[in-house]
């Protein structure tokens, strides 16, 4: 900046203001300029990238840019630190992101980055404790009197510091980052670990696990990751983590919603799916308000935490939400994009745990008997997880003899089917979004053990339109809660309140005589209850399926005793990114039973097809040492005394028995006939049901010998649009550019605009060279003005710019400007730059960009900038710059520009795309389209086969782009499109479709009108667009018409494929209806587009106003008073009726001679 002075004035006036509606207000007059506040201007559509927080946000500040997956780290890296961005901490682990450093006005620059997905500010992490009311609850003292106590478990609590020297804490061996020591991080590490041996009443839930503490600053992917691997900054542990506790948050906002902080939990958990990560959810209602929970906490694949008011009791009875009253509540769900959370609650008062020794702690005595908070709840439920995965690691449900760590999502789904559901009824407030699934309740899940749990930890990765299932047997005794969980894909950190599932499986449970359930129904989740029930703890029968969440529930309280199917579904057209595995858990039910069961593996089979049979029947296991076999029968309605078929038992003493039998439409020795529409039954004869009586058992399915129809209409475009330049200026010319050479034009009366080498003149300076090659353009480089290397003072509008020569946009859309800037100017309260778009020299210009705030680049960078609403399409657009106006001091670099360009989309070579008609059985019931498979071929005659499918979409798509396929590679593909139904038929057509037809077709129907059908309010002058294309590429007449005559508007010759054409249709009515189309003609064949309309703009001046009055007494401002210091001539303090006052007055009435200035600035 010039050394110069600005914003000096004085405050020579106070002036006392009233204002009409009896508020008075002081104000001073002769504010200086610098008071301004410079505000980031961010582009429209680069909104979406910036974190809403953020947005108006101006000064240096720490923030975090969120990168994409698979991209150069490095490169990045590089070209984000030449922006002058300070680099604090690049992380890989599971997602990329760089935390830094840096000023808000260059946010425009990182956000036009390809591979930046958002950014969003760093917070100071948080605590989530608040000191209020726990006694021992849950049930842990059951499974720990039996010696499940945290051994062999690795576990990790995550907070603000810890101190490693109180006596309870000898369990925490190791420590990742670099921990302080610290009050709130000891609490919640006594809860987990702490040993009892100051205190045996603050002994912690896993007193005899390897406890690991890890700072906050270690980045939530790198912990978990770590923890996984036991691999820590102290040491190696030497065997996998498996629980990880943390009751913060990273400061941000607390409303719920899913951004780069969820992204990275569910991301770290899908790399590393066997750790259960517990985040607590937050004590920010200030009332009763919902949703209000951190970021972490409502990702998909954690354990989400609340918490409760237990009132310092050994009931559960007077447990309530609302204790403490506004402000002191803890959080609530739901997400923000409707999903139950959290997922179980702990209590929030009165927990009993160490604390950091001495005075530094909460309560200087090293225990402390007021720790609470979701803080408190969250170790808590935590601990008991470790629990769990100690009862499964050991093998105490008999699922696990090999002692393999479950996944997470078993442990999660265990966890929520064995947990206390407080009622929702009465004041207490403990509805779905307070308590989730419930509180752990670790006495029950010991007592059921092996008797009462069927676990079924990833049977079968689920594609859409799979299903899985098998039964389970009520005894009536328990009630029956099945549950089902995923680990989710992680969704984009800009989902924000969108829907952040990303696979969606349905929980699907039958009753023994038939009822159906669906996951959550009925569970007091608003959108899945019955009209009319209210919030429940049990599910109810209706037909909605749960699409948000990946916990889905069926809770039975009186279950009928029978087998119960379990059924576990991908919904078709919904598992964007499967196959997706899951893990189910059904508590209060046995496996296997005497109450004999059959099953046939699919309800639908094809023509030729192999059906698995199962029956389980403990009976049947009579010799505990040897594999058994029972017979039974499978007919059909085309065979009906059916086939034998012999069953083995799968292994020693599982009384569950398998084989096989082949389907055909031809009969054999073994093999069961069947026709399309047969009905086929498997019979078991049980000798003894369980009550001493005999039974028959049969399970039937379907015969499906109709493949589904074919799609029809198979269209291929070779065109297609694609982005390309249409104007590019390097601005090096023959090795001497002149403007004149490159058909730049400069103009107005105090014009400095050059082309050369930039030689870094003025303070700040301009660069020390051209971007790329030796010369750019910008304002004064060589030191032609009063400041040289800057623009000057008092520029007028319109004195100082430049602009390009005509460049011909027709047939490209969505037009973008793009170019190399490095720009110095002071905030727009002071000093102006554009950026402006024009048809024509003559103007009017559109104004694309200005500046906001101060402008001081220190590198290069790259800009780009929409200016397809004025250059879409267009025979001439001109690009102009400009600088000014300028107020009277302080001035900057101005403009430096190079690499300029524009791009656009048109018509290119580089893809085919193909269009369909759907197969009429899209849609179509038990026969549904599942899928469509796309063939390629360099023959008409394929083979359309395996070797020939290059890819598959869901059914009701009748779309598909085959890329870097076009016209330009030299091949004349072929293509065919086949409809797979949902049992795995696909429809035969040999439909093949080149991308070039061999003989000359029919041009395409014509689209893309504008103006848009049914538009209003267009010009009375508009100039009609549509977009043509020819299957042979062929160019094309284009006629348009007025369809009112029809009468001929205007015609063009010669357009070629896959571009848009232009007519105007000048003279129009106001406030009239028009209709029109075109036809297209190829020479051969003639094409007519469908009929367009739109309504011209309303021109008719709006009508006066009535009765017009002017009250000169309203509201307004009244100066009551104004003093100037003036007074005779020769003022005195008397005269003017001020007073001075105090021991050691100065002040006085007089001219300022200028005087002072040894410590600070002179009087004026």
């Amino acid at each position: 900046m010039s050394e110069k002075m600005k914003g000096m004035e004085s405050v020579n006036r106070i002036i006392v203001i009233l204002i009409a509606t009896s508020f008075v207000y002081i104000g001073f007059s002769g504010f200086s300029q610098t008071d301004a506040v410079q505000i980031n201007e961010i582009s429209g559509n680069l909104n979406i990238k910036l974190d809403k927080d953020l947005q108006g946000v101006s000064g240096t500040i720490d923030v975090r840019i969120n990168l994409q997956r698979n991209i150069d780290i490095r490169a990045i890296t590089e070209q984000i630190e030449n922006l002058g961005v300070k680099i604090n901490r690049i992380n890989t682990v599971s997602v990329n992101y760089l935390e830094t450093t840096m000023d808000t006005g260059i946010f425009n620059s990182i956000l036009n980055m390809e591979e930046v997905t958002r950014i969003q500010q760093i917070y100071e992490p948080q605590t989530l404790m608040n000191n209020i009311q726990s006694n021992t609850f849950m049930g842990s003292d059951t499974p720990q009197s039996f010696g499940f106590t945290g051994s062999g478990i690795l576990a990790e609590v995550i907070d603000d510091g810890i101190d490693l020297t109180h006596t309870d804490l000898g369990q925490v061996l190791f420590t990742d980052f670099a921990p302080v020591a610290n009050s709130h991080g000891t609490c919640t590490s006594g809860i987990m670990f702490g040993d009892g041996t100051g205190d045996i009443n603050a002994l912690g839930v896993l007193y005899e696990a390897i406890g690991v503490f890890g700072d906050w600053g270690n980045g939530n992917a790198l912990g978990i990751s770590n923890l996984w691997a036991g691999t820590f900054a102290s040491g190696n542990a030497g065997q996998n983590g498996v629980v990880q506790t943390n009751s913060w948050w990273n400061g941000a906002a607390m409303d719920g919603e899913y951004d780069a902080m969820s992204n990275e939990i569910d991301q770290a958990i899908v790399d590393n799916p066997k750790i259960l990560t517990h985040w607590a959810i937050g004590n920010s209602n200030n009332g009763e308000a919902e949703g209000l929970m951190s970021a972490e906490s409502i990702s998909k694949n954690n354990m989400a935490v609340g918490a409760i008011f237990h009132e310092d009791t050994a009931s559960t009875a007077d447990d309530n939400w609302h204790s403490a009253g506004a402000g002191m509540t803890p959080s609530r769900g739901p997400a923000a994009d409707g999903r139950a959370k959290p997922d179980m609650l702990a209590c929030f008062d009165w927990i009993y745990t160490v604390d950091q020794m001495g005075g530094a702690g909460y309560t200087g005595t090293n225990y402390y008997d007021d720790f609470g908070g979701t803080s408190g709840a969250t170790p808590t439920v935590a601990g008991m997880s470790g629990l769990a995965y100690e009862m499964y690691q050991e093998n105490y449900f008999d699922n696990n003899p090999t002692g393999e760590w479950p996944y997470s999502s078993t442990i999660k789904a265990l966890m929520i089917a064995d947990a206390y559901q407080y009622p929702m009824t009465g004041g207490n407030l403990i509805t779905r979004n307070v308590q989730g699934w419930g509180s752990p309740d670790m006495q029950n899940m010991y007592n059921l053990g092996a008797d009462y749990h069927v676990i079924e930890e990833y049977p079968q990765a689920l594609s859409g339109g799979d299903s899985w299932s098998r039964g389970v047997f009520s005894d009536g005794i328990n009630p029956l809660k099945i549950t089902l969980a995923w680990v989710d894909p992680a969704a984009p950190d800009t989902t924000i309140a969108g829907r952040a599932l990303i696979n969606n499986l349905d929980l699907h449970v039958i009753s023994p005589s038939g009822t159906q359930y669906w996951g959550n129904n009925g569970l007091g989740i608003a959108l899945y209850n019955s009209p009319g029930t209210g919030a429940q703890r049990w599910s109810t029968t209706s037909s909605y399926r749960d699409d948000l969440n990946n916990v889905e529930n069926v809770f039975i309280l009186a279950p009928e005793v029978g087998v119960w199917t379990v059924e576990v579904q991908g919904r078709s057209g919904d598992v964007a990114q499967g196959p997706q595995d899951f893990s189910v858990v059904a508590s209060g039910a046995a496996g296997i039973s005497s109450m004999g069961t059959i099953d046939l593996d699919l309800a639908v089979y094809m023509l030729e097809d192999t059906a698995t049979i199962t029956v389980t029947d403990l009976d049947l296991d009579t010799d505990s040492g040897t594999i058994q076999t029972v017979n039974v029968n499978v007919d059909s309605t085309t065979e009906p005394a059916g086939e034998t078929v012999l069953l083995t038992e799968t292994a020693v003493d599982s009384a569950t028995f398998e084989g096989s039998l082949t389907l055909s439409a031809t009969n054999g020795a073994g093999i069961l006939q069947v026709s399309h529409g047969d009905l086929v039954t498997a019979t078991y004869n049980d000798a003894d049901d369980g009550t001493g009586s005999s039974a028959v058992v049969t399970d039937t399915a379907t015969i499906d010998g109709m493949p589904p129809g074919p799609p029809t209409g198979l269209t291929v475009e070779w065109y297609g649009l694609v982005q390309a330049p249409i104007y590019t200026e390097t601005f090096e010319g023959d090795g001497t550019p002149t403007f004149a050479e490159l058909g730049w034009t400069t103009g107005g009366a105090s014009n400095d605009w050059q082309i050369g080498t930039p030689a870094g003149l003025g303070t700040p300076p301009d660069p020390s060279g051209a971007y790329a090659g030796s010369f750019s353009i910008g304002n004064d480089l060589t030191g032609l003005g009063t400041y040289p290397g800057e623009y000057e003072n008092s520029l007028a509008v319109n004195s100082n710019f430049i602009y390009s020569p005509a460049i011909n946009c027709v047939g490209f859309s969505s037009v973008q400007l793009q170019f190399m800037k490095f720009l110095g100017v002071e905030t727009s309260t002071y000093d102006h730059v554009y950026i402006e778009v024009a048809t024509s020299t003559s103007g009017p210009w559109t104004q694309i960009w200005t500046n906001g705030g101060t402008i001081s680049d220190a590198s290069w960078s790259s800009v780009s900038y929409d200016i397809s609403a004025v250059a879409d399409n267009q025979l001439v657009v001109y690009v102009r710059f400009e600088l000014g106006a300028t107020d009277g001091s302080d001035t900057y670099c101005g403009w430096n520009i190079d690499n300029l360009e524009l791009v656009g989309l048109t018509s290119g070579t580089q893809h085919n795309t193909l269009n369909w008609t759907l197969s009429s059985d899209d849609g179509a019931g038990s026969n549904d389209v599942n899928h469509y498979n796309i063939y390629r071929s360099t023959l008409q005659t394929g083979p359309w086969d395996g070797g020939t499918l290059i890819d598959t979409v869901s059914k009701g798509v009748a779309t598909y782009v085959d890329p870097d396929r076009g016209e330009f590679d030299g091949t004349n593909w072929w293509y065919v499109v086949r409809a797979v139904d949902n049992i795995g038929y696909i429809d035969s057509n040999t439909n093949a479709v080149p991308e070039i037809p061999l003989i000359n077709v029919a041009p395409s129907v014509p689209n893309s009108p504008t103006p848009a059908n049914g538009a209003i309010g267009v010009s009375v002058d508009p100039t009609l667009s549509v977009r043509v294309a020819d299957p042979n590429g062929d160019q094309m007449t284009v006629r348009f018409y007025d369809a009112s005559g029809p009468t001929l508007i205007g015609t063009n010759f010669n357009v070629p494929s896959g571009t848009f054409t232009n007519m105007p249709w000048n003279g129009l009515f106001p406030t009239t209806a028009y209709s029109w189309y075109v036809t297209v003609d190829d020479g051969e064949f003639v094409t007519q587009s469908p009929t367009w309309s739109f309504t011209t703009v309303d021109m008719t001046p709006p009508g006066p106003p009535a009765d017009l009055t002017v009250d000169w007494w309203g509201g307004g401002t009244q100066v009551l008073y104004n003093e100037g210091f003036e007074g005779d001539g020769t003022p005195t303090l008397g005269e003017l009726g001020w007073i001075t006052g105090g021991a050691s007055t100065d002040w006085q009435v007089a001219t300022p001679t200028g005087l002072g200035g040894e410590h600070g600035n002179p009087d004026p």
